[in-house]
């Protein structure tokens, strides 16, 4: 872009001040965008999301209840959601409940059962799953690891 402009300054075209106006004013919208970094709209889409999920983690949330307070199609959601931070709703939310989880995992003497309830997960085998799947070891042996260190 700022070669374009450079090259116009040798052109004998009339037009060529507006020409250059037009380019300098482009070059410096395109600068200031990168230097402010406007968010998108799926981007804001999924900060609410996100901090929709940060705030309400412990209770039992779905996305039709995300989709209400936000008020936007879950689908749309998701795909904000999948486009901005590579997660789906669900991935997320678990992925919080989980890092909550183990702070708490590594922090506390609670049980593996008390952890799971204060991360919004009413099951505590569905959590040990859960955590097994994602973190590839279990609750226990998580805390065990992390005790060792």
């Amino acid at each position: 872009m700022l070669q374009q402009l450079v090259e116009l300054n040798e052109e004998r075209d009339p037009d060529r001040s507006l020409k250059q106006l037009l380019y300098f004013v482009e070059f410096i919208w395109q600068l200031q965008k990168q230097e402010l970094h406007i968010p998108s709209a799926s981007e804001k889409v999924c900060a609410e999301a996100v901090a929709y999920i940060e705030r309400h983690y412990a209770e039992p949330i779905t996305i039709q209840q995300l989709a209400q307070s936000l008020r936007f199609h879950p689908d749309y959601i998701t795909r904000c959601m999948q486009k901005t931070i590579g997660m789906s709703f669900v991935q997320y939310l678990n992925y919080y409940r989980l890092s909550k989880a183990k702070k708490w995992l590594a922090e506390t003497n609670e049980t593996i059962e008390a952890i799971a309830k204060r991360a919004g997960i009413e099951d505590g085998a569905y959590f040990s799953r859960l955590f097994k799947k994602i973190e590839g070891v279990t609750p226990t042996e998580y805390r065990r690891t992390v005790h060792r260190m």
